[in-house]
This record gives C-alpha cells, structure tokens and sequence, in this order.
C-alpha cells in the first residue's frame, strides 16, 4: 500500500537559511527534487499531486520569483518574519536585524549538535557570537579537556566569552545538570573531554537566553539567526515606509513578495503599487497578449434550465430550492423530523436539476447502454459543454485538433453504487 499512497502531500526544501544550514543551493536543490518527484509519481503511479516547495535566502520578489521559475509550487519565509512586529524576537534585536546587510551574515558552530560540528548561520554585525562559538569548537576538537587549553586562551575565555570562571560555569552547569540530568554528571567525572563539551555549551545556552532577554550587557554574545534574505529584504524596502521594522507586518510582507513576484515573472520591467506605496520605479509594458475573452457560457441550475432562466430567478428573487422528489428517494422511508433519529434525515429539501435524466446519448454517438452507466454529472457536462460551444457561435467540429484545453471539476457521487445494486451493464 505505501508503494501507491504518498506519505507526504507536499515536499519542502530547506536551501541556504538562517539558523541550521546544510548550505544547500536552490538553483540545484529545486531542479534535482522536482524531477526525482516526477521519476517516483510515475512509477507508483501516484494520483495525488505533490507540491514541492522551497524556502531559504527569500527576501525580495526576485528571489521568489525565481524560486518559481526553478520549479517551486509554493515558498516560505523565515528571517525575514523575524524583523517584523508581530514578531516574539526582543525589539533589541529586531533593532540590529533592522540594519544587517547581505554581508552581515557568517556560518558558525550550532550548539544544540555541538559535538557533530552542526552549523547555523547568525547576524555577525555588532556581536561576536560567530567567531566565538567557532572557536569554542575549533578547541574542543583540539584538546581533550578544558584543563589542557593553553592559560592565555583560558583567561580570554573567561574574561570574553563566559564573563566567568570556568570553575563558576562548571559549577553552574551541575547544579542544572543534577536537576535535569543527573546521569550526565557521573559521564562528565569520567570523560574529561565531555566535561569540557558541558561546559561549552553552557555558553550558547547562555547567549540565547541573552539574546531573548534583549539584555544590552550581552550584546557580545548576541545570536541571532539569520541568513542573507534579512538583508536583500532591507536593501529592497529603503526609503519606504516597510524601511523601520515597527511598520512590517508579516501579512503584508507576504501579499508585497508574492504580487511583486508575479509581476517579475509576467514582466521583468513592472510597476507595483501596495496601499499606495511604489515599491519598483520600472514601467509596464502593455501585457493584452495575456487577456482573457469569455465568448460563451452555458449552465444549468435548479427551476433553471439555462442561464437566462436563472438570471430571471435571480432578479425576482424566486427561491429555487424545492422537497425532494420521489423520483430522486422516498420521503417516508427516510426522512424524520427529529435530527437523532438513527438512519433518518431530516431535511426534506433540495435544488433539483430537472430533466437530468432526459440525456439524448445517440446524439453524442453514445450507446443507450454506455449512457446507463454514465455518471450524471458526466451527462449534464457533455450538454452544457455543447450549450456553450453552441453560445460561442463555434461549430463543435471546428475544434478537432485545435489547441483546444478542456478543464472540468467534479465531485465523487453515489451512482455507481446504484449501478452495481441493479446490475447495470453496458455489454447486456
């Protein structure tokens, strides 16, 4: 069964992106995923669609735009949220985010995966969260304990980084430790090198609870996760009232990229206007090669056989909606007032399609039979498909091996349970 039902409804790609950060690239990951996407749907023969999706470095309508262009269904947004003001980051923080550039970003150790040398990528501009937490790795892979790093280096540590003794966090890091994870105590005691990696990661706990605290006495120590889109965003909004971070809104931001992106895509010289505001200064170009002509409708409705019908219905205002006929179920067999009553309804009303069953199949070069096990949502289409080509003033046959498209809805219904229970067969 998992060879034919998906496990996902859609894929999502992590490319290069604040935070954790494989450092993938888009231009290659989106490309590779959507085609191994196709190669696997056609094997299994998969029904469902499954939409790919990618998020990382987005931070201005080319770059979604471009995420498109690759490949992409849909995208998501991360650092950019983050400088906004419905944000839970301290305004301490969204402040310095406010001004980071695309430069001000660099790759660094992660300390929830310390020990595998996991990376994030962090604000760089005005802490020196980035060069430390590299270089607390860059030791740790080094020495086998936090005794064996050279005095110089210690003191420098201490005075910089912990702003503490290594003592002083060690003795912090069990008093955590015996409350949450005792075991991990005894582990320190015997590996000298995992005493070390301990303590060490006391330090990015200690630097992300500065950072949410917004406390300026750390700014040092601030990490703030981020990638480059942070600062495309801030290049692209400058001078514009999106330019402070208490004017971003993150519905807004998303409605800006996404318009600004399909007009990058529809024409790469556009002029977007939101709530007033020029976010491009290029002109548009006159775009009538992509307008849309409807020449002719057709359609069927209850006490509405066509569309001028149902147009008068509406104009006078004439309620549609009738008791259930007998021909459709019997009324007493299942309908009860009371809506607890087992096996009943107890609605009686419906809008009934009238004449649905006077489908002329001979007409459409159906046999009577075929037409029987027809799905009546499949008849009335092919009628009214014929109503509108008929409207349009087009010969039906004209269209034969024209670039013709024909786009149909429907939902599933009940009539081949119908059809199976009295035995219809098309070969009889």
């Amino acid at each position: 069964m998992s060879k034919f039902i998906p496990l996902a409804d859609d894929l999502a790609i992590e490319a290069d992106s604040g935070g954790h950060t494989t450092q993938g690239v888009s231009f290659s990951l989106i490309p590779a995923v959507v085609s191994l996407k196709d190669i696997m749907k056609r094997k299994y023969k998969y029904q469902e669609e499954i939409l790919v999706g990618c998020g990382g470095g987005i931070g201005t309508p080319d770059a979604a735009a471009s995420a498109f262009t690759l490949g992409a269904d849909f995208i998501f947004t991360g650092s950019i949220n983050q400088c906004t003001a419905e944000s839970g980051a301290h305004s301490v923080v969204k402040d310095i985010l406010n001004t980071v550039s695309i430069h001000d970003t660099a790759i660094t150790a992660a300390g929830d995966m310390f020990e595998i040398g996991a990376k994030v990528q962090v604000v760089k501009k005005g802490t020196q969260y980035a060069v430390r937490a590299n270089k607390l790795y860059q030791l740790f892979r080094q020495y086998n304990s936090f005794e064996e790093i050279p005095e110089q280096i210690r003191l420098d540590i201490e005075r910089n980084y912990f702003k503490k003794t290594f003592s002083q966090v060690l003795d912090l890091v069990y008093e955590y430790k015996s409350k949450k994870n005792p075991e991990q105590l005894k582990e320190a005691e015997e590996n000298p090198r995992f005493k070390m990696a301990l303590i060490f990661k006391w330090y990015f706990s200690h630097c992300s609870r500065s950072t949410l605290n917004g406390d300026l006495t750390e700014k040092d120590n601030f990490v703030i996760y981020c990638g480059p889109a942070q600062g495309a965003f801030n290049q692209w909004v400058k001078g514009t009232r999106y330019e402070h971070w208490k004017n971003r809104h993150v519905d807004e931001i998303a409605g800006l990229l996404m318009h600004n992106a399909c007009k990058k895509l529809w024409d790469k010289n556009s002029l977007v206007m939101h709530d007033g505001f020029q976010i491009e200064s290029h002109s548009i170009k006159d775009n009538t090669d992509t307008a849309i002509a409807v020449i002719g409708m057709a359609g069927q409705f209850p006490k509405s056989s066509n569309l001028e019908q149902f147009w008068e219905n509406i104009k006078n205002g004439v309620n549609c909606i009738s008791e259930v006929p007998e021909t459709r179920w019997q009324m007493d067999k299942y309908f009860d007032p009371d809506p607890k009553a087992q096996g009943k309804t107890y609605s009686k009303w419906m809008g009934v399609l009238e004449d649905a069953d006077k489908f002329d199949p001979l007409f459409f070069n159906i046999s009577p039979a075929e037409a029987e096990l027809m799905d009546p949502q499949q008849r009335l289409f092919l009628e009214n498909c014929w109503s509108c080509i008929e409207d349009a003033g087009i010969t039906p046959s004209s269209l034969s091996g024209t670039r013709c498209g024909v786009f149909v809805g429907c939902a599933s219904g009940e009539y081949q349970e119908l059809a199976d229970e009295y035995g219809l067969n098309a070969q009889a």
